[in-house]
């Protein structure tokens, strides 16, 4: 229950927070930036810090093009294989791992200081924790961190909702298959489901996301955003029409 209700929730807040530092609108310093993304990594058990770095700039630059460009399309397997309700629960059950894929076999992917850095100190941070608190406080760490990207979390429902259509009740969007979500769940969640202004304006921090939608996406929104990640998820796992395509 507690990795549930307080470990998933501050994990998948941590994965957000990597995202504000991979763009350094923190400190406004690639480095200082970077060295925070580490240390905020450590709670989580996993090194991802640097990788989600490289990725999130991949996807910003490539986003839509052909497979092993952008690292968020998904893979041929994915496409061919993840059909009915079954296929589709046991693939958001396992996103995490998929994730995890994504992130490590990219092309572009090279080992700087920064990653060297950060699997270093990500390792000698578990062993402590082993050695002060024991193998469950770890377990506790790697649990959250798994739990906190599964989609069917509500802190982690914008790993389903970004890029994918979920529900028939919304628009597709042929040009950049960017989609946001507008509800309650983004005031827990560094309003990760304001996906589409997150594209539209790179530089612009989370909290003033809101005010991007506003400006550019008022009219729109409603054909082209989600209301209720319930729904979304729903609609996914039991519409046959709606896949990874």
């Amino acid at each position: 229950l507690k990795i549930v209700l307080v470990g998933a929730p501050l994990c998948s807040a941590l994965y957000q927070c990597n995202l504000e530092f991979a763009l350094n609108l923190c400190l406004g310093s690639a480095t200082g930036d970077r060295t925070l993304a580490i240390l905020a990594n450590w709670p989580t058990g996993l090194p991802y810090a640097e990788l989600v770095r490289s990725f999130h700039s991949e996807h910003m630059a490539f986003q839509g093009s052909a497979a092993g460009k952008d690292p968020e399309r998904p893979s041929p397997w994915e496409l061919q294989y993840i059909h009915g309700a079954g296929l589709k629960m046991l693939y958001l059950a396992l996103h995490p791992l998929v994730l995890a894929h994504r992130l490590l076999f990219r092309q572009t992917l090279t080992l700087t200081r920064f990653v060297w850095s950060n699997l270093g100190s990500q390792c000698l941070c578990n062993l402590l924790v082993w050695y002060w608190w024991g193998g469950w406080a770890v377990f506790y760490m790697l649990a959250s961190t798994y739990v906190g990207a599964s989609p069917w979390h509500p802190a982690a429902f914008y790993f389903l909702t970004h890029h994918h259509l979920c529900t028939t009740e919304i628009e597709v969007n042929t040009q950049t298959r960017t989609y946001s979500y507008y509800g309650i769940l983004n005031a827990f969640t560094l309003n990760a489901g304001y996906h589409r202004e997150r594209h539209l304006c790179r530089q612009v921090p989370w909290s003033k996301l809101p005010l991007i939608r506003h400006m550019y996406f008022s009219q729109d929104a409603p054909q082209t955003a989600y209301t209720s990640v319930l729904q979304a998820i729903h609609d996914f796992i039991f519409q046959p029409s709606l896949t990874l395509h």
